[in-house]
């Protein structure tokens, strides 16, 4: 439980802190093509860093409260009062499902695979750096497969969306999902390529380090999976929820 927030918590952050950055490379950025880079990116990962944390968040909030015990419910103790406060956090950043709405529907839809491809070549630079730096082979190449199968599914999705809309919508927070998934094993890959560095360098911090490692491969081997998973409902178009009929509940 505690490595699962740990994974949660420190992947959200670095997600944060990289959107960040393209925010103000899009505004500061030495060349326009830079800064329009930039900004495509900046619009694709803004609704992921508004879900994920949210969403996630709460998880580990959760997470906290039952590593304490029944102590963890009483207002003695911290994460009571976070997990409520956390929970409003998927309400006003927008609600996930108008997050996940905006990632398909205008940040990969009607950018017709454009940030897609930008991700690609972001996570790419990452990936051969991890391989430079030693990390696990397995881990790089879960990561890899995993951007694989979201190109595939952009591209499919998109196509779709050119035909019919409300179906390539259908499974919306899936697709948020799985693209957080996504995007966190990439802040991931960055994180546990610091701490092969680390390590070869001599560093002081070992512990500090291998907690990175420790915490990257939960997120490859755990985490990474759910992405082929979430690729073929957000395929499948599965409308139990479209079909349901008023009367029916």
């Amino acid at each position: 439980m505690l490595l699962r927030q740990k994974a949660i918590v420190e992947g959200g952050l670095l997600l944060v802190l990289m959107t960040s950055r393209y925010q103000d490379l899009a505004h500061h950025a030495q060349d326009e093509k830079s800064r329009a880079r930039a900004e495509q990116l900046l619009d694709l990962l803004t609704p992921i860093a508004k879900t994920f944390p949210a969403e996630r968040g709460f998880e580990s909030n959760t997470l906290a409260v039952q590593v304490h015990g029944g102590y963890g419910y009483t207002s003695e103790y911290l994460p009571e009062a976070w997990l409520r406060d956390q929970k409003l956090n998927s309400l006003h950043e927008g609600t996930t499902g108008i997050q996940s709405n905006d990632l398909l529907g205008r940040k990969v839809i009607k950018a017709q695979g454009v940030t897609i491809t930008l991700l690609a070549e972001e996570m790419g630079a990452v990936l051969a750096r991890a391989e430079g730096a030693g990390v696990d082979a397995a881990d790089r190449e879960a990561l890899r497969s995993a951007l694989e199968t979201t190109v595939a599914l952009s591209a499919h999705l998109t196509e779709l969306g050119s035909k019919d809309f409300e179906l390539a919508l259908r499974h919306s927070v899936h697709f948020m999902d799985l693209m957080s998934t996504l995007v966190i094993g990439w802040m991931w890959m960055s994180q546990a390529t610091h701490a092969q560095l680390g390590l070869r360098e001599g560093r002081h911090d070992v512990g500090f380090l291998k907690g990175k490692l420790s915490a990257s491969q939960y997120w490859f081997r755990t985490e990474l999976p759910r992405v082929s998973q979430l690729a073929a409902l957000c395929r499948s178009g599965e409308p139990s929820y479209a079909q349901m009929q008023d009367d029916w509940w």
